[in-house]
C-alpha cells in the first residue's frame, strides 16, 4: 500500500532533495529516440544494411563506452569500419550526424523545473545524482536552465570526452559556454551504478545533508526506490517518468549498453514488487504537498 502521507498533518520536514534527472525532471527517452532514430535511419539508408546488423554494432560500441549516447558512434561502427576507413565516416554519413542534431527534442516533464525553482526558493538543498556521464547531464542542465538552481550535480566521469579539444569539437564554439557556471559539477566512482546505496551515503556526508532531512525522487522503481530505501532515505517514486511501455522504449532495448537483465528488472518492477513510500502520479510539484519544506543546514562543522 502507497502511503499518501501529504493529507497528515505531520509531514516529514525536508531541507535537502537529490533527485535524478533523466526520466526523472525531463523526457530522456524522448530525448534520446529523437536524436538516434532519425540518425539510425540515415545510415540504414545510405549503407544498406539490416536492421539486425546495424543495431549489434550500435549496441557493440554503446557496451564498450558504457553509454547509450556516444557522441563518435558513428567513427566506430563494426558494421561501416567493414567497409570504409575510419576516417571518412564523418563525411561519408555527414547527412547521418546532421540528421541527429536536428532531431533532438529535451522536454522537462510537467512542473519539473518550476519545482525546483520554488524548493531553490524555500532554501532547500538541491543535489542532482544522474547515471549519465558529466559531459551529457551538465549539457542538459544547461539547455534546461538549472544551472545555479541546483547546488550539486554527480555523475560518472566522462572517460574518453575530457580533454579540451574533444570538447571544442562536439562543441563546436567556445567550449566553456557548455560548462557549469554555478552548480558544482562532482563524479561518482567509475563503474558504479544505481542501485548503490554506498554512493548515496557518501553524497549525503560529502555535502553535509542529514538523511532524517532528505528525500530521494527518481523513476525507477528498481533502482532509485530500491536504492533509497536500502540507504534509509526517504524514497519517493516519479512514477510520471515511466517510460519501458512506450513504443520508443523499444528500439532503446535493442541498442542500448544496459544488460538483458538491467531491461528485464525494469520491466518487471513494479509497485507490489517495490513498495515506494510516496508516489508522484503526475508531476513533481506533488512534492510540495507530501513534505514541509526548510531551509539547508549543513550537518559538516568547520
Amino acid at each position: 500500500m502507497v502511503l499518501d502521507r501529504g493529507n497528515s498533518p505531520a509531514k516529514q520536514r525536508v531541507s535537502v532533495v537529490v533527485t535524478d534527472l533523466d526520466d526523472t525532471v525531463w523526457d530522456w527517452v524522448l530525448f534520446w529516440y529523437t536524436s538516434f532514430k532519425p540518425m539510425y535511419d540515415e545510415i540504414k539508408r545510405l549503407s544498406g544494411l539490416s536492421d539486425e546488423v546495424l543495431q549489434d554494432s550500435f549496441r557493440r560500441v554503446f557496451s564498450a563506452h558504457k553509454t547509450s549516447e556516444y557522441v563518435f558512434v558513428i567513427q566506430e561502427l563494426p558494421c561501416l569500419l567493414e567497409r570504409h576507413p575510419s576516417e571518412e565516416l564523418p563525411g561519408r554519413y555527414f547527412s547521418a550526424i546532421e540528421a541527429c542534431r536536428r532531431g533532438r527534442r529535451l522536454r522537462p516533464h510537467p512542473y519539473a523545473l518550476r519545482t525546483l525553482r520554488r524548493l531553490k526558493a524555500l532554501g532547500v538543498l538541491l543535489i542532482a545524482y544522474s547515471e549519465s556521464k558529466a559531459f551529457y547531464a551538465a549539457q542538459r542542465v544547461r539547455k534546461v536552465g538549472l544551472d545555479g538552481v541546483l547546488d550539486f550535480l554527480y555523475t560518472p566521469p566522462d572517460d574518453d570526452v575530457t580533454d579540451d579539444e574533444t570538447r571544442r569539437e562536439l562543441r563546436g564554439r567556445r567550449f566553456a559556454e557548455l560548462d557549469l557556471q554555478e552548480t558544482v559539477a562532482r563524479q561518482t566512482p567509475p563503474g558504479a551504478f544505481k542501485p548503490c546505496p554506498e554512493i548515496l551515503h557518501s553524497i549525503l556526508a560529502d555535502v553535509g545533508a542529514p538523511p532524517d532531512q532528505t528525500i530521494y525522487v527518481g523513476d525507477k522503481l528498481f533502482k532509485d526506490v530500491v536504492m533509497a530505501q536500502d540507504a534509509g532515505v526517504t524514497d519517493v517514486w516519479a512514477k510520471y517518468g515511466q517510460s519501458h511501455w512506450r513504443d520508443e522504449y523499444e528500439l532503446l532495448k535493442k541498442v542500448t549498453h544496459w544488460s538483458q537483465e538491467q531491461v528485464q528488472a525494469e520491466v518487471e518492477a513494479t509497485p507490489d514488487s517495490v513498495e515506494p513510500s510516496y508516489v508522484l502520479e503526475k508531476s513533481m510539484w506533488t512534492l510540495l504537498r507530501f513534505f514541509d519544506f526548510i531551509p539547508f543546514r549543513s550537518t559538516t562543522t568547520s
